[in-house]
């Protein structure tokens, strides 16, 4: 009793849930390119009601050899709590001659190279899918589909 396995499974956070950080769509909007120093927002919607639902700051410097963004926003409206924190940036070249930003995943011991962060609700870092063990709602639907189906079955 009470092994390996046993148990309810634990329902895991589809990354929809999530705020994203794409590095794709910061190339896209020309906010991330060799050669840089800038700073700004960056701000979330609603995808229904376009409502803003979040919003933070960052500061990016691709001039040093290191490059990084550093993100600082307020953790959430009730404690209000300011985050501040760099996200390194490598980049992988490209046989046209352009580069392919990543973000180095800022948990303490991953730092994969990954291509986007996220941001689960009632968490204060934005890190990789791994290190959240996030997931995709279209893979928990379809993992429910074949449960209904195995259990018409027997």
């Amino acid at each position: 009793m009470g092994g390996i396995g046993s148990g309810r499974p634990r329902e895991k956070t589809p990354v929809e849930d999530c705020l994203t950080l794409a590095v794709g769509d910061l190339q896209r909007k020309k906010i991330i390119r060799e050669g840089l120093r800038t700073s700004g927002s960056l701000g979330w919607t609603d995808n229904y009601t376009g409502e803003k639902v979040s919003s933070i700051g960052y500061e990016l410097n691709t001039l040093d050899a290191a490059p990084w963004i550093r993100l600082h926003y307020t953790e959430n409206r009730w404690s209000g709590e300011k985050l501040d924190y760099r996200v390194h940036l490598t980049t992988t070249p490209l046989p046209w001659g352009e580069v392919r930003w990543s973000f180095l995943c800022p948990a303490r011991s991953c730092g994969r190279t990954c291509r986007k962060l996220y941001l689960p609700p009632g968490c204060r870092y934005f890190a990789c899918r791994l290190c959240y063990d996030l997931t995709y709602r279209s893979a928990q639907q379809a993992h429910n589909g074949l449960e209904k189906l195995f259990r018409g079955l027997f």
